[in-house]
């Protein structure tokens, strides 16, 4: 298993996700518009997440471009299971009352959640 990502390297993967691959330079300016950040510290990261296995750096003229190794599915799917297993003892079903207790879903977002599940369930 990879280690896993920092909050900055997941920003940063959003944006080459997003984009289906990136320059430092585009990533850089992408994440600085929300807050100023350093280039060499985006390109740093950039080939930190090269070296996990997350993204490959091709060779694009005098610059490097990098492209998505892992998939953003796949992502996700490792960090949710990691949450639930930290925080719910590996329990899926504890995440999902808590989020019908505590996140004040509407009626109809609880609706959506079962109508979800029972779509998974028939795919079994």
């Amino acid at each position: 298993m990879t280690p896993p990502l920092t909050r900055q390297e997941l920003r940063i993967m959003n944006v080459v996700w997003t984009r289906d691959g990136a320059t430092g330079r585009e990533v850089c300016d992408a994440l600085s518009a929300e807050k100023p950040v350093a280039y060499t510290t985006i390109v740093t990261l950039m080939n930190i997440l090269v070296a996990k296995g997350h993204l490959l750096r091709v060779a694009d003229g005098r610059h490097f471009r990098y492209e998505p190794k892992t998939a953003r599915r796949h992502m996700t799917a490792n960090l949710v299971r990691d949450f639930i297993d930290r925080v719910f003892a590996g329990s899926p079903q504890s995440l999902m009352a808590h989020l019908v207790e505590e996140a004040h879903l509407s009626p109809d977002e609880v609706k959506e959640l079962l109508k979800d599940t029972a779509r998974k369930e028939k795919k079994r």
